[in-house]
């Protein structure tokens, strides 16, 4: 597997979380959009900043509100998705991580939503970036793996693939044996959180309460074992959103994070 860790994990300034991040010994980033909002320079600065540290942009993240939007908005929509895309290509980043959609303007048509995402995947193909649909535990109409796999399947464009996150499965309580039948070429992404169980709305708990694995409630060496038993070997990312740990030293954090999603990773079956 390629250690890897989303920026959104660690607090302070970019430059200081991808220091912290490379001397953890994690190869790889997943950049929050957020974080190069607030970065003080040009995409193409920023992508000579990730490999001076030795690291590689595994994705970029999140592309939000895509798939299934009405008809008369689809130019704008689409716009902005390319736009966002070519931000990706010129950070340097071979993947664009989309959510599924969370507006209520969105619909559940899954001939619509299959023909959007692979209209975009054909675009991102062009650019030499993949596109990685995660479904949220609130998503509108997929918010469960099972489901976007099936999408994903249908569209059937190599270029499209899944992102399984422990967070949105595990807190929805799915049947994660249902993971050993998703073929492993499919699977572009897996991102790693743990949590107490709350009783919550699952965007509420999901943006105050990850934590690191091994500190929470969650079942992550199974999920381990059986995202491990597909043949997955690509990015396997720590992800979590929690300002507690933001607040915390980022090499601290870092350093933690990376032994900590190690020995996850390194579970026997």
């Amino acid at each position: 597997m390629i250690p890897t860790i989303a920026t959104v994990t660690l607090g302070g300034d970019l430059k200081k979380k991808l220091k912290s991040i490379a001397n953890a010994g994690f190869h790889s980033i997943e950049l929050f959009d957020s974080d190069f909002d607030t970065f003080d320079g040009s995409s193409k600065e920023l992508n000579n900043l990730i490999r001076g540290f030795g690291l590689n942009l595994a994705s970029y993240f999140p592309l939000r509100d895509f798939e299934g939007m009405p008809k008369e908005t689809k130019d704008n929509v689409f716009d902005k998705a390319k736009y966002y895309l070519d931000t990706a290509k010129e950070l340097g980043s071979k993947m664009v991580m989309i959510c599924s959609n969370t507006s209520q303007e969105s619909s559940p048509d899954e001939n619509q939503i299959t023909s959007d995402l692979n209209e975009l995947a054909d675009i991102a193909q062009k650019l030499d970036i993949k596109l990685a649909y995660e479904p949220l535990a609130w998503g509108k109409h997929v918010n469960y793996f099972n489901h976007a796999i099936r999408l994903i399947q249908d569209a059937d464009n190599d270029n499209l693939g899944l992102v399984l996150d422990s967070f949105h499965i595990l807190s929805q309580k799915n049947d994660i044996s249902q993971i050993k039948q998703i073929p492993k070429d499919k699977i572009f992404l897996v991102q790693i959180s743990d949590a107490p169980f709350r009783d919550l709305d699952y965007l509420s708990w999901s943006r105050s309460h990850r934590i690191l694995p091994g500190y929470g409630d969650f079942n992550l060496k199974q999920f381990v074992r059986v995202v491990k038993s597909t043949g997955f070997e690509k990015h396997f990312s720590l992800e979590c959103f929690n300002k507690d740990l933001q607040n915390r030293d980022a090499i601290e954090v870092a350093e933690e994070g990376f032994a900590l999603n190690r020995d996850l990773w390194e579970i026997n079956h």
